[in-house]
């Protein structure tokens, strides 16, 4: 079997946004977000919701959670950091691109969720942060590990990978212990054939890959992603990817040098 090379190219994340009547500010923790998507926090004026937000009128009415209904990444990273926080959601549900939640409402793909949230009174549900940034959507801060409330940006999503992250860069960065990291956090990642004379490629078309995966790996690049509502990569991981990259070989051979 060839290996595959994991090729972080830029940041996202994945955000709770919410339709709540004259709150314009909502912080949460993982704990509570768990609790709220197993339906074991179901009215928004819970003690624990009050609790986190000092000062802020939250209503005497039911949340209504909304999910995704198909497979998808960010069910994935959004079970996944649920299951590193809260022990119940990780022995009931798990993490995964599909996941049984108990209650709420279904919606397919982040359009579906976002407009579902726009329509409902009293909804949360979590949507790709790419896809809130640009529909100027009212998404919570969340509390992390080390106990700050953080909004979702550029800065702190590429704050989650400033940690100790393998050599290979395959990891989940969620829940990440960072100073000033959004606490639901993921690398977007392109995977290549470690050797890539593969179905009648050529070395051109091989070494044309490199060059490409380069360019994104570029200041230059990277500069780009906050403008189409991703994040840069931290320089720690951006240097694993170029020293992966010249593993890559064609015929055996190395193809950067």
């Amino acid at each position: 079997m060839n290996p595959v090379i994991h090729v972080p190219t830029c940041m996202g994340a994945v955000v709770l946004a919410y339709n709540l009547d004259g709150v314009n500010k909502l912080n949460l923790s993982g704990e509570v977000i768990a609790d709220i998507f197993a339906g074991e926090i179901n009215m928004w004026n819970d003690s624990r919701l009050v609790a986190l937000n000092p000062g802020i009128n939250l209503p005497a009415e039911k949340i209504i959670p909304v999910y995704r209904s198909e497979g998808s990444g960010t069910t994935f990273v959004f079970t996944d950091y649920l299951a590193k926080v809260s022990p119940m959601w990780k022995e009931k549900y798990g993490a995964g691109k599909s996941v049984n939640f108990p209650s709420g409402q279904a919606a397919k793909g982040n359009p579906g969720v976002a407009g579902v949230i726009k329509e409902t009174k009293n909804s949360i549900g979590y949507v790709g942060s790419e896809y809130a940034f640009a529909q100027n959507i009212a998404y919570a801060k969340i509390k992390n590990q080390r106990g700050e409330i953080v909004e979702p940006t550029a800065a702190s999503i590429s704050a989650a990978a400033s940690g100790e992250i393998p050599a290979d860069t395959r990891c989940s960065i969620t829940n990440s212990d960072a100073a000033g990291a959004y606490p639901i956090s993921t690398f977007t990642w392109m995977i290549i054939y470690k050797e890539q004379n593969y179905s009648d490629r050529s070395k051109e078309q091989a070494v044309a890959t490199l060059d490409l995966l380069k360019y994104i790996l570029s200041d230059e690049a990277q500069k780009i992603t906050s403008e189409v509502h991703y994040a840069p990569l931290p320089a720690k991981a951006k240097e694993l990817s170029l020293k992966n990259l010249k593993c890559v070989t064609y015929d055996g051979t190395a193809i950067m040098k």
